[in-house]
């Protein structure tokens, strides 16, 4: 959703007001942040209009569940993950899967390494929210 956002209205200004409303935690702030994003010049009413058609349950952190256990909005874990595995794509099916494999098994060792590296028994980013 963003990639497309931003190639049709590509200012920093757009940027910013979007992702104030998609962080919004509640419907006053979403409305209001969307109202500064539909006044501004050069196209703030179609982006406005671009961005309401989508259902805001996938992408406006207000409308999403309390019990939503993740912050990643719309489907940016699919396309980290498709990013990914691009060079294995057009391989065949077992060498895809093996090239895959392999780069899960790389991205989990260094991710084991870092944390035994770490002395405290906290993540560091959970440790930085507290």
């Amino acid at each position: 959703m963003w990639c497309n956002f931003q190639k049709q209205w590509p200012a920093k200004t757009f940027k910013d007001y979007l992702w104030n409303a998609a962080r919004s935690y509640t419907e006053n702030d979403f409305i209001h942040w969307m109202g500064m994003l539909r006044g501004l010049p050069g196209g703030g009413e179609d982006a406005y209009a671009w961005l309401m058609r989508i259902d805001t349950k996938l992408w406006a952190r207000h409308k999403m569940s309390s019990r939503t256990k993740c912050e990643l909005l719309l489907n940016n874990l699919a396309a980290s993950f498709n990013a990914l595995i691009l060079e294995t794509r057009d391989k065949p099916i077992i060498t895809m899967l093996e090239g895959i494999r392999r780069l899960l098994m790389r991205r989990f060792a260094r991710k084991q390494a870092w944390m035994h590296k770490y002395s405290l028994r906290i993540c560091p980013r959970i440790l930085k929210k507290l």
